[in-house]
C-alpha cells in the first residue's frame, strides 16, 4: 500500500493503478470476511478465532458493537489494524444487510486505499529532500554510536586494572 505508493511517486507505477490495485484486494477481502462470519457462522468463528485472537467474550462485545453503530463502525474500523477483522467478521454473524455492508465497506476501501497510497506517494516524492538529511543525520549517529562504544571501552578498562590493582 504504502510501498506501491512510493514507487508510483518515483515513476514506478501508475498511481491510479496502485489505488485501484489496492482497493480491489482491500474490498475483496473484505467480502471474504463478512462471507465467513455470514455462512461459516459463530460456530467457525468461535473454533478457529483463538488463532486470531478472537474469544467469546470478545465476539460478543463486537457484535453488541455492530448492533449499536453498524455502518458507522464499518467506516472507522477500516482505519484500525486490529479491530477491522473482527468487525467485518461480525457484520457477517450478525447477518447485517449484504447492501448496507457492501456501501459502507466501499466508501471505507476506498478511502483506505487513497489515504494510504497517498502517504507513500507523498514520502516518495520528497525522498530526495529527506535521504540528504538522513545521510547527515546517520554519519552524526554512526559518530555518537563511536564515540559512546570508545568511552564504554575506556571505562571498562579502567575497572578491570582497578579490580586487579585491588587483589
Amino acid at each position: 500500500m504504502f510501498i506501491g505508493g512510493f514507487l508510483a511517486a518515483q515513476g514506478y507505477f501508475n498511481l491510479f493503478m496502485v489505488i485501484f490495485v489496492l482497493f480491489l484486494g482491500d474490498f475483496g477481502g473484505d467480502l471474504g470476511w463478512y462471507s465467513l462470519g455470514r455462512f461459516g457462522g459463530r460456530k467457525i468463528v468461535l473454533a478457529y478465532g483463538r488463532y486470531f485472537g478472537i474469544t467469546k467474550a470478545r465476539l460478543e462485545k463486537a457484535e453488541r458493537f455492530i448492533h449499536r453503530h453498524g455502518g458507522k463502525a464499518l467506516l472507522i474500523v477500516k482505519f484500525t489494524t486490529g479491530l477491522c477483522l473482527i468487525t467485518l467478521i461480525t457484520s457477517g454473524i450478525t447477518k447485517m444487510k449484504f447492501s448496507r455492508f457492501f456501501y459502507y465497506d466501499l466508501i471505507g476501501s476506498i478511502g483506505w486505499s487513497v489515504m494510504t497510497v497517498m502517504l507513500g506517494y507523498f514520502f516518495g516524492a520528497s525522498f530526495a529532500v529527506l535521504k540528504k538529511y538522513f545521510e547527515n543525520v546517520s554519519l552524526i549517529l554512526t559518530i555518537l554510536l563511536i564515540a559512546g562504544l570508545t568511552v564504554l571501552y575506556l571505562i571498562r578498562s579502567r575497572v578491570k586494572i582497578k579490580e586487579l590493582d585491588n587483589k
